[in-house]
């Protein structure tokens, strides 16, 4: 907690003795609540703004920032529009997925930011396939025709009916 500190020592003292309450006067003026700082260890007003304290910085890397953007959204937005809200590796292995799709950047944001809104780079894909795309399990190479199937206009295969 904060400590108080007092304009005038001497009323501080009567109304001590006088049982905390005298009269009409207020019984205790306070000039500043003191605190003890948590990044220096000292003590100061309440309000003060300490040199001590540390920076807030932001995490996100340099290639990162483009991905929080108002421009990637809709981009984003387009390439799932255009893949019909379906993944494109699942469909083309005859499986309609149409939650939790997430768009993929083929070639990755810390090698190449300046792909951030290619179409030629973005594919739309379920959580499952990013994640094998992002360990290398489903080859760039196939993902890449996959986009460009699907900037070139082609429909998506119809899987099979099961009987």
């Amino acid at each position: 907690m904060g400590a108080a500190r007092f304009i005038d020592w001497a009323r501080a003292k009567e109304c001590s003795v006088k049982g905390g309450r005298g009269g009409s006067r207020a019984a205790w003026v306070v000039i500043e609540v003191l605190t003890t700082c948590r990044y220096c260890g000292r003590i100061h007003p309440l309000k003060y703004v300490c040199g001590h304290k540390p920076k807030r910085f932001s995490r996100r890397t340099e290639e990162e920032q483009g991905r929080y953007t108002y421009a990637f959204a809709r981009k984003s937005a387009e390439i799932k529009e255009r893949s019909h809200y379906l993944c494109a590796v699942c469909l083309d292995e005859g499986r309609l997925i149409c939650d939790g799709l997430e768009t993929h950047h083929i070639v990755k944001l810390r090698d190449r930011p300046d792909l951030l809104l290619e179409d030629s780079n973005l594919i739309c894909l379920c959580a499952d396939c990013h994640r094998k795309a992002d360990a290398g399990q489903i080859p760039a190479e196939r993902l890449r025709e996959l986009a460009a199937r699907r900037d070139r206009g082609i429909p998506p295969p119809i899987p099979p009916v099961e009987k």
